[in-house]
């Protein structure tokens, strides 16, 4: 005789793929680097965040700037997908998870790569 513990709609937790543990790997390298190596890499990242925005976006910011719109895009985005794909492979929602990591890399991948890939009068 068998016993299932999961009837209820619940499911086991997934084992990542190295594919999602690579995803949430460069979303909180993405993260982790805007909040503490942001003069070093504000020169590549402020233009194209202000253009996709259209808000400015300041190269020196405080701690109080961390928390405005076009800033926290490029370090909330990444973190909740992270939190977003281990919530998912815990629950056992392997596409929910797979999603919450692609998403804020396409999206990053998406602005930087028309700003500085397409024709200027595309743009």
């Amino acid at each position: 005789m068998t016993i299932s513990y999961y009837d209820d709609g619940t499911r086991a937790s997934i084992r990542p793929t190295s594919f999602m543990t690579f995803l949430m790997l460069v979303n909180a390298v993405i993260a982790m680097t805007v909040l503490f190596a942001w003069t070093a890499i504000s020169l590549y990242i402020v233009e194209p965040i202000a253009w996709a925005t259209w808000m400015p976006v300041r190269r020196g910011t405080s701690f109080e700037e961390l928390f405005e719109y076009p800033f926290v895009l490029l370090w909330l985005m990444p973190l909740a997908g992270v939190a977003g794909a281990w919530l998912g492979l815990k629950f056992g929602r392997r596409t929910f998870a797979l999603t919450c990591a692609i998403i804020p890399v396409m999206l990053l991948a998406l602005i930087f790569g028309w700003f500085y890939g397409a024709p200027p009068e595309l743009r």
